[in-house]
């Protein structure tokens, strides 16, 4: 089953924000983020117009989410508003199951805080545990030299700081 332990951080700005699994029962807060998002960011691929999907259809499709152990869906929040929202999806096939790709967003007015990168630790987190990708677990030595890397067919987040250990510290910014 793929979720995670909730994680209570703080963003430089002093917001306080919690990253958890996304459950069936918040299809309908999904849907109006997913919504949301797409109205007023001009770069996604889904525009407003092309979110169809139905307050059922996502509930069964976060249940599914939770069931395979080699997907996760996660959101964060500021104070019960939905702020942030990834989802997970590994390979298909048995050649491919210790790999794949993920979406996120993050609401306007909380991009640049740090969001996204508290969704990406926690994922990369996930990942680590995870038996499906054990590669990550014992290549995660990654040394940071510039904001994103990419790495074994995962995109890692990293901040430079002289105290930061990229393999187990989180930064919020």
């Amino acid at each position: 089953m793929g979720s995670i332990q909730p994680r209570r951080l703080m963003t430089a700005s002093g917001r306080s924000i919690v990253v958890r699994t996304a459950s069936p029962e918040d299809a309908e807060r999904v849907v109006a983020f997913v919504k949301a998002v797409a109205a007023e960011a001009p770069y996604l691929l889904t525009t407003e117009a092309e979110v169809v999907t139905t307050s059922e259809r996502q509930k069964q499709w976060l249940q599914q989410m939770a069931d395979d152990p080699g997907k996760l869906a996660l959101l964060a929040e500021h104070d019960g508003e939905m702020i942030g929202f990834l989802d997970f999806h590994n390979g298909n096939k048995r050649r491919t199951k210790h790999q794949g790709s993920f979406g996120m967003s993050v609401k306007n007015g909380f991009r640049g805080q740090g969001i996204g990168t508290a969704l990406l630790a926690a994922l990369l987190d996930w990942a680590k545990e995870n038996p499906l990708f054990f590669n990550i677990g014992h290549r995660f030595d990654i040394y940071c030299c510039s904001p994103f890397i990419i790495e074994l067919n995962v995109l890692v987040a990293c901040i430079e700081s002289e105290t930061a250990n990229p393999s187990s510290d989180v930064i919020v910014q």
